[in-house]
């Protein structure tokens, strides 16, 4: 017989000890929340992780009401929601500051976007950005923009002793500039022939280094990389002597099973990392598109209610805290005995749900929710 594990159904105590601690001056500092009649800043924040769950204003006005959480009309909730964009970012931005190091040494950061479109889209509607961290396997930055906005380090903070690790999106020069002036490593793909690359005065053809890798294994090659003026589009000309900044970077390159030359840029010597360790570390980054995949699949982000309209961002902003919040839970590898930060309980009685859930790990949104 196999035994499920439960998530216990009060799990909301544990929950909100990851909550900010200001979380009350936040929603008036933002003005999600002005005046306390019936409900403080925690309660409003359950109400609006129960819609993300339930995707309908009406249900869940009735839920909350019907569990004692919080008396509040679908009118109300609706306008709350709309006012509360600010809020929810800054808690999710919170949420997700924690870090850690991993084995290596290395604070890794995996960084990633994935794009959401409602029904009837012919487009991307949301650009969702994460900064995803392996060792916890959770997120340690997430920014909700729109689709206009491109994959770049800059939407993050980073700062000395992360490593990064992203596709061939974020593999410019702008890019690598702009993790260097956080104080951040990085080991980033590139695509050949999308940067221009030096050795010392002359121009380095990207054929010539491919010629150069071997069958199996890996080489590293020694070049410098200017970085293009600013508002220069890719694929524009411009002079090299107009060149912001030139940087000393390492081209790691290997060979797939089909003999096409992979190229990782980093800007990490040979004995902080070598060639063989920045390939097998690389692999790491496929985490982040499994991450992905478990939020659309597992936690429904990308079934949107509303596109465009004024709660169309919220309505995403709080499904991302519920998600965050329910992976905290769920995380097997959280330091025992708690597997979570042990606070002071606030004065406050609050109300207890009237029906209580069990459920599995993978519907443990529900339970935090309501």
């Amino acid at each position: 017989m196999v035994v499920q594990n439960r998530i216990p159904s009060d799990m909301w105590e544990h929950a909100r000890t990851f909550l900010p601690e200001d979380i009350d001056e936040i929603a008036r500092r933002t003005g999600a929340l002005c005046r306390a009649r019936k409900a403080d800043a925690e309660q409003l924040l359950r109400g609006f992780l129960v819609y993300a769950h339930i995707g309908s204003l009406r249900s869940a006005s009735a839920l909350t009401g019907a569990s004692g959480l919080v008396d509040i009309k679908p009118e109300s909730l609706f306008y709350r929601l709309s006012k509360a964009n600010s809020f929810l970012s800054e808690v999710l931005a919170k949420l997700v500051s924690r870090h850690t190091s991993a084995p290596c040494g290395f604070r890794i950061t995996i960084v990633d976007a994935t794009m959401l479109s409602g029904d009837g889209a012919t487009g991307a509607d949301w650009r969702v950005h994460v900064g995803y961290d392996p060792a916890r396997g959770v997120p340690c930055s997430v920014h909700v923009t729109g689709p206009e906005v491109g994959e770049s380090f800059k939407l993050h903070h980073f700062r000395k002793g992360d490593l990064l690790l992203a596709d061939r999106m974020y593999g410019t020069a702008r890019n690598y500039s702009e993790a260097l002036a956080q104080g951040a490593d990085l080991l980033v793909r590139v695509q050949s022939g999308r940067l221009r690359v030096y050795a010392l005065e002359s121009k380095v053809k990207w054929t010539e280094l491919e010629s150069q890798v071997p069958p199996s294994g890996a080489r590293s090659f020694e070049v410098r990389m200017p970085v293009p003026p600013d508002k220069t589009a890719h694929g524009n000309p411009w002079k090299t002597k107009d060149a912001i900044a030139w940087h000393d970077v390492r081209l790691i390159g290997a060979r797939n099973l089909n003999g096409e030359v992979v190229w990782l840029m980093t800007n990490l010597a040979q004995d902080r990392l070598s060639d063989e360790s920045a390939c097998s570390l690389y692999r790491t980054r496929w985490q982040i598109e499994l991450y992905f995949k478990r939020l659309k699949s597992l936690g429904d982000l990308g079934r949107l209610p509303s596109r465009d309209g004024p709660t169309a961002q919220a309505h995403l902003l709080a499904k991302l805290i519920l998600l965050v919040l329910t992976s905290f839970l769920c995380d097997k590898e959280a330091f025992p005995p708690y597997g979570y930060a042990v606070r002071a309980a606030k004065d406050a009685e609050r109300p207890k749900p009237v029906a209580r859930v069990r459920l599995h790990a993978t519907q443990a949104s529900l339970c935090v929710a309501t």
